[in-house]
């Protein structure tokens, strides 16, 4: 195994894959939401296993294997947004809010607090 820094005890996520998506919610938080798009449009969110440049084997563990399975399932989610933005902004930006939110809680814990707290945590709502 691949020891990854910062490594949440809790969740067994590395808090260094938060700089990829901290970046976007600042952002998201200004409401420059034309900049956040263009962004994602033009230089995606990496899966975890990428960003760090591992064989998945080298570092999924039994701990943190279902957090980076659904940390992948909202890259996926949020790198097909920019494409929705131009029809649908308003459906697109609460999208983008509430995978921050799922995100922020994944890599750090249940009880770390969210960024959009007015957007439903819930993602089937």
């Amino acid at each position: 195994m691949i020891e990854l820094p910062q490594i949440c005890e809790e969740t067994g996520i590395s808090a260094d894959y938060w700089n990829y998506w901290g970046v976007l919610a600042l952002h998201l938080k200004d409401g420059d939401y034309v900049n956040v798009f263009e962004k994602l449009g033009k230089k995606p969110i990496p899966f975890y296993c990428e960003r760090f440049r591992v064989k998945p084997e080298e570092i999924i563990t039994d701990q943190n294997r279902d957090r980076i399975m659904r940390l992948d399932e909202l890259v996926r989610d949020s790198n097909a947004l920019p494409s929705r933005y131009s029809n649908q902004p308003d459906d697109a930006i609460q999208q983008l809010k509430s995978n921050v939110n799922q995100v922020i809680r994944i890599i750090y814990g249940s009880t770390e607090e969210i960024w959009f707290p007015e957007v439903s945590q819930n993602p089937d709502e």
